[in-house]
């Protein structure tokens, strides 16, 4: 009779297969403890990047230039000064920009990370730091994938900012993906340094698919560029237009001129939040406050030019790599066309600022109120935010009524009551010189958005009224009385041609681009 148990042959195949199954289950198992560990080195990264922007590590950076040293490398002792309550790497190569860590390699462990376009990836074909960081490309590097939009390009004192559902103002950092969202509507600002805000406009070509030069409010298309390669998406859309002329928008894709400053082709343009407000001397840009008026065109230009070497906006005082300068009548333009798209307002128009003390950031009950007696609903409240551009908290304000704005748009150089003594005098990049309304100029929301000349005949019943010899400036966007003839599409030559005047206001722009 067989005894219970195991014979040799059957016990050297139950270690065979057990084997067997060991030698196929532990690389599994070690490849998922591996891959974990990755990804841990990974968000380790992330959360390190972010406490960089947030760190006393800033008071490093010299200039806004990049700066690391001899061997391009932080050491332990040097990184002790960010306050990361998360895995710390135990070396670091980074090249750091504006505050901001632009490109980098960090060792966790065993694990080497490099970080470059705003992700962070393992190297396995590295063993260590060897700090040889590479900037990445431009065209790599200012495009962002992800969003479809130019990346916005920030200096010295400027701070990402979003909102949470209840329109809360929060601090953030360019590492943070949910800084912006122009799908969502969702247009990327910053604060700067003294509490001023700024939204910024990416490059775009655009094709108005209907309205062309009619008084029905029409469809805009946009496309965003590719650094500054508009023409990257022809295989698809064929070549865009790039002629001078406002029929090259006629149901035809086409540059916008507001991307181009002087010889400088601009990724986009960073664009006041809001009316300019504060003092000559020191602008500010921000909510709940009377805008600056009574000041003639000489006085709001030389403002906002001066910004660029104001210390209190965090950017230093010697302007290199920014302009500030007030806004172009393009420039208008580029912001009107972006919020009639699908990325703004699209088919409804920004709603009125009516409040007869000025007050920035302002709405009424409806989209054109009469003049209220001060601020009914502030920026960030449920009717506020249909002030903006976007119909978000993310958007522009005072764009339509408020003060009626004057923009650097001037008819055959005639100085007329501005202060400017010589017209001719002023850089061609800071001003748009017409010879009148006609089709020959494109972007800027006249020609193309309106039926004619003269009456309430632009997009939304806005009023259409150009310059003339004798008023030879530009107002945008109506006074707070206008009602229904206000609006982002509102163009009026200037009554006192240029003087100064307690319903005019302006707004500045502000460029970020190393070769200003």
């Amino acid at each position: 009779m067989r005894k219970n148990g195991f014979t040799l042959i059957e016990l050297l195949a139950v270690i065979v297969i057990l084997t067997i199954i060991a030698l196929i289950a532990t690389p599994m198992i070690l490849g998922v403890i591996d891959s974990a560990k990755k990804g841990a080195a990974e968000s380790s990264t992330y959360g390190f990047i972010d406490a960089i922007a947030k760190s006393s590590l800033q008071k490093m950076i010299e200039n806004g230039n990049y700066e690391t040293k001899p061997d391009g490398t932080y050491d332990l002792t040097t990184l002790t000064e960010v306050k990361y309550k998360g895995k710390i790497p135990t070396r670091v190569c980074v090249v750091i920009k504006a505050g901001n860590v632009e490109s980098g390699s960090f060792e966790f462990d065993q694990y080497i990370v490099d970080y470059q376009n705003g992700k962070a990836k393992v190297n396995p074909e590295k063993t260590e730091i060897n700090c040889e960081v590479t900037t990445p490309s431009p065209e790599e590097n200012e495009f962002n994938a992800d969003k479809g939009v130019n990346s916005p390009k920030l200096t010295e004192g400027m701070i990402p900012i979003k909102w949470d559902s209840s329109n809360n103002e929060i601090e953030t950092t360019v590492n943070d993906p949910d800084w912006y969202d122009y799908n969502a509507k969702k247009w990327a600002n910053v604060k700067t340094a003294d509490g001023s805000y700024f939204v910024w406009i990416p490059r775009y070509i655009y094709k108005i698919s209907s309205g062309w030069h009619t008084s029905n409010a029409g469809t805009i298309e946009i496309q965003f560029t590719k650094n500054t390669d508009d023409n990257w998406n022809s295989p698809v859309i064929g070549n865009i237009d790039t002629d001078s002329g406002a029929n090259a928008s006629n149901n035809k894709w086409t540059n916008h001129p507001a991307f181009t400053f002087g010889t400088d082709e601009l990724n986009g343009i960073w664009v006041a939040k809001f009316e300019a407000s504060g003092t000559i001397n020191a602008i500010d840009i921000k909510p709940n406050v009377s805008s600056l008026r009574s000041l003639n065109i000489n006085s709001m230009f030389e403002a906002s030019r001066n910004m660029e070497k104001n210390s209190k906006y965090g950017w230093g005082a010697t302007g290199t790599g920014i302009d500030t300068h007030m806004m172009k009548n393009i420039e208008w333009g580029a912001i009107a066309y972006l919020s009639q798209s699908k990325y703004g307002k699209e088919t409804e128009e920004v709603w009125i600022n009516p409040a007869n003390s000025y007050v920035t950031g302002c709405a009424g009950n409806s989209v054109s109120s009469n003049v209220t007696t001060g601020c009914l609903n502030q920026y960030q409240t449920l009717n506020g935010v249909k002030a903006s551009t976007t119909g978000t908290i993310y958007g522009i304000y005072d764009m339509s009524g408020g003060a009626d704005e004057y923009v650097m748009a001037n008819l055959s150089k005639l100085s007329g009551s501005s202060g400017i003594t010589d017209v001719s005098l002023i850089d061609p990049k800071y001003i748009d010189i017409y010879s009148g309304y006609s089709a020959s100029t494109k972007g800027d929301a006249m020609y193309e958005t309106s039926s004619a000349a003269e009456g309430q005949l632009g997009w939304y019943n806005d009023t259409t009224m150009p310059f003339n010899t004798t008023k030879p400036w530009l107002r945008r966007g109506g006074y707070h009385t206008d009602a229904t003839k206000a609006g982002i599409f509102h163009f009026f030559y200037n009554d006192l041609a240029g003087e100064a005047g307690v319903a005019f206001g302006f707004r500045p722009v502000l460029l970020v681009n190393e070769n200003l």
